[in-house]
């Protein structure tokens, strides 16, 4: 799957996780989203990561827009394995 821009600028490069089926206590039956945003400006950011089974998968759209070593700035909302497992690859 590719980056998918949603504002100029702005991309979502997340990933999609058809097999998970509870999150937290909710049933997802359809899978749920591991969602990461990437803004491209004079300082470029990365807001959360994903989970560590999809980073190569998120390096991949994240490579498509930019070297992921011209990211300037994490945004991490918070510490769980959703949102930040894979940041050490990023």
């Amino acid at each position: 799957m590719k980056p998918v821009e949603m504002f100029e600028n702005v991309f979502w490069v997340g990933a999609l996780d058809w097999d998970e089926r509870d999150f937290h206590n909710f049933q997802t039956p359809r899978g749920l989203t591991y969602n990461s945003y990437l803004i491209v400006d004079d300082k470029n950011v990365l807001i959360d990561a994903v989970k560590h089974k999809f980073v190569a998968e998120h390096l991949e759209k994240i490579s498509a827009i930019l070297d992921p070593k011209e990211i300037d700035y994490v945004v991490v909302n918070h510490i769980e394995p959703d949102h930040a497992s894979g940041l050490a690859d990023v």
